[in-house]
């Protein structure tokens, strides 16, 4: 959207603009012009990489409010610091002779929703908001009576405090009452777009739809695909940092001492033996990597540009191991095949589960990320776009020697891979590594 005219009484578009919109290439607006009077007030924006609002300044180049954003939500605002007496000269927050002498805080619900300005000057809440189902505000005084109810209640409009982050911790226009949604104008009233999808008919026929009509299970946070939820964080680093310790560790406790790496590689065969623990289960990574990991793509982490299950992308640790203990890839593939047949009365996965678990590790056994299994349920997931932060651990049984059951498996898998390298010896086509 370019501007908005007032109709001209004949159902045309009036000579004057009312409002005019500037767009930079990444269709991020900065700059939006009023004219009150006929006279041009321009206000400019300056972004983030996230599309988030972090300055905004007059036409006369003075900063007029500078924002905060929250790590949880792209639409979170935590602070905003303004110019309430309109003199540049006065105020020092943010920096120093900002010109900002005025800080207020958002509170939100759980959906993002600002439902009130603190000040922090003193605590006291200066506006709260409540909103029709689709974003329509209702500006409430700070104030309730002895019951706790409402005092009074008017339809939001410009007031002292000059906030427009509202519904969903959109942006409302003043003078069009659109929310600003980055690449599309939300109609609070109609409770529709304004704008067509930016992406056409690539995920459908309907143009004014957002993430194909299914807010509950799915998410558009840059207006251009829909995905089920954030994918857990970018984990390469990590694994060459595992990588890196689990070398140095066998090559220091197995030197000169085959005895200790015969019970260590006996040892991690058995079920449940072995894993790197973080990707055991959710990756959610609240704490060391804030804003990845939302539901149902919690099961999912980024390798390489592209989103795994974590359960899957497990199986790097298990190639891992194979080639440090000297075994080949058809003995590890053995390993994988003859564990999933003993599981054949509990829970045995799919043939299809099973070869993405061999493809993963034969990642970890090569150490070659170049060409990675398939996505599977993660393809639609977003990437979060941050690597994680911790240290990847692991568990490796080998504290407890050489246990029946471990050795029990053991020879189970050894027959396996026995019967294999016979069948290759026939000629017959062993299934793919």
């Amino acid at each position: 959207m370019k501007g908005v005219y007032p109709d001209d009484g004949q159902g045309n578009p009036g000579a004057t603009a009312v409002e005019t919109y500037a767009y930079d290439g990444a269709h991020r607006r900065i700059g939006r012009t009023r004219y009150p009077g006929g006279t041009a007030r321009t206000e400019r924006f300056y972004h983030n990489e996230s599309w988030q609002v972090v300055e905004e300044e007059s036409s006369a180049g003075t900063t007029q409010g500078q924002y905060v954003w929250d790590v949880r939500y792209i639409d979170a605002a935590v602070l905003r610091d303004f110019d309430g007496d309109y003199d540049p000269q006065t105020g020092d927050l943010g920096i120093e002779d900002s010109g900002l002498e005025q800080r207020l805080y958002y509170a939100n619900d759980a959906n993002m929703n600002v439902t009130a300005l603190v000040s922090a000057t003193d605590g006291a809440v200066v506006e709260r908001y409540r909103y029709d189902p689709y974003g329509r505000a209702t500006v409430l005084e700070g104030v309730r009576d002895v019951n706790g109810s409402d005092t009074s209640g008017v339809e939001w409009q410009p007031r002292m405090a000059g906030n427009e982050i509202l519904y969903c911790g959109y942006r409302l226009d003043p003078y069009t009452g659109y929310y600003y949604v980055r690449h599309r104008y939300l109609h609070p009233t109609l409770g529709r777009w304004m704008t067509w999808d930016p992406i056409g008919y690539w995920d459908g026929t309907n143009m004014y739809a957002l993430v194909a009509n299914r807010p509950t299970t799915m998410r558009d946070v840059a207006g251009l695909s829909a995905s089920r939820g954030c994918c857990g964080p970018n984990i390469k680093g990590a694994l060459e940092t595992l990588k890196h310790r689990l070398e140095q560790l066998t090559r220091l406790n197995w030197m000169n001492n085959d005895s200790a790496k015969e019970t260590d590689c006996r040892a991690f065969l058995d079920s449940g033996a072995w894993e790197i623990r973080e990707l055991a289960g959710p990756m959610s990574a609240s704490t060391s990597t804030p804003g990845c990991g939302t539901p149902p793509c919690n099961v999912c982490v980024q390798v390489d540009g592209e989103c795994h299950g974590a359960y899957n992308v497990n199986y790097i640790f298990f190639g891992l191991l194979n080639r440090l203990c000297g075994h080949s890839r058809i003995t590890m593939a053995g390993f994988i095949q003859g564990h999933n047949d003993l599981n054949k009365k509990h829970q045995r996965p799919t043939q299809e589960q099973i070869d993405q678990q061999r493809g993963w590790a034969t990642v970890g056994y090569d150490w070659d990320f170049s060409s990675l299994p398939d996505e599977g349920n993660c393809g639609d997931c977003a990437l979060c776009g941050k690597d994680y932060r911790g240290e990847l651990t692991y568990t490796w049984n080998t504290s407890g020697g050489w246990a029946p059951a471990v050795g029990f498996a053991y020879e189970i898998y050894h027959q396996i891979v026995q019967a294999m390298k016979r069948r290759a010896d026939s000629g017959t086509i062993l299934p793919p590594l």
